[in-house]
């Protein structure tokens, strides 16, 4: 079953988290690229040969750590190691919008001291030296 659970992560994160915005963008900026589109490039270079799938490879791993942290989530959740607030109408209505501002917060910040670990020089080879090997932005 936690296999199970943990493909349908997988999948609704590679499909709503990755592929909808990343297709969108290559989309709008590859496909349909027009004289409009140049001149909201970030710069001239083209992605080097191979450079786009090594991404996509990259992506992918990164999106199999997410699912695993999600799942990690519902397994506390169902141990009772942390609760969901449902139904919204179970707290005041000013609690909705503060544990949202609250949950930004966190994860902004978690995203800025993860990101900043892993420009640490004795972890950077290993956990963060793929995405900043690539100078031109891809989707």
């Amino acid at each position: 079953m936690l296999v199970v659970e943990f493909a349908a992560a997988f999948v609704i994160i590679l499909v709503l988290g990755y592929i909808v915005p990343a297709g969108r963008y290559y989309y709008c900026y590859h496909v349909r690229r027009g004289p409009e589109n140049d001149g909201l490039r970030i710069q001239s270079r083209r992605p080097r040969p191979g450079q786009v799938w090594e991404e996509i490879r990259l992506s992918l791993g990164s999106i199999v750590i997410i699912a695993g942290v999600a799942m990690l989530l519902v397994e506390m959740y169902r141990a009772g190691w942390t609760s969901l607030y449902w139904p919204l109408t179970a707290y005041p209505l000013w609690y909705f919008p503060l544990s949202v501002f609250l949950c930004a917060v966190v994860h902004d910040t978690f995203f800025y001291w993860s990101h900043r670990f892993m420009h640490w020089r004795p972890v950077f080879p290993y956990f963060h030296l793929g995405h900043d090997h690539f100078v031109t932005p891809t989707p």
